[in-house]
């Protein structure tokens, strides 16, 4: 699972042990070895606070690198309002994952 290695690179890089970032996460630390092993998927309130305590964007839970993969044509959106005047349901997922995008981009 690419965000269980990705959690495990940036914990180690930062030297910091399990116990630590648990502690400082408010984990238990049995969860976060489960989490780090792949043996559970963790919730986005779980994938967001580790980047913050780990002070990193979300996007460097899923990718390797300081910057994410391109996307070609990809744009963020102003509103959610905007996302729901698409008129067919291939337009409305077609910018919901835009959105998705740059949320998770702080964009």
């Amino acid at each position: 699972m690419r965000i269980a290695h990705q959690i495990r690179t940036l914990r180690v890089e930062q030297s910091l042990s399990v116990d630590d970032l648990a502690l400082k996460g408010g984990f238990d630390p049995a969860a976060l070895r489960r989490l780090e092993n792949g043996e559970e998927a963790p919730t986005l309130e779980v994938i967001e606070t580790l980047a913050a305590v780990l002070r990193v964007p979300l996007y460097r839970l899923f990718y390797d690198g300081d910057t994410p993969p391109p996307f070609p044509n990809l744009r963020p959106l102003v509103t959610m309002r905007e996302l729901l005047r698409e008129t067919s349901q291939r337009s409305k997922i077609g910018r919901l994952c835009e959105y998705v995008y740059g949320v998770l981009l702080g964009l």
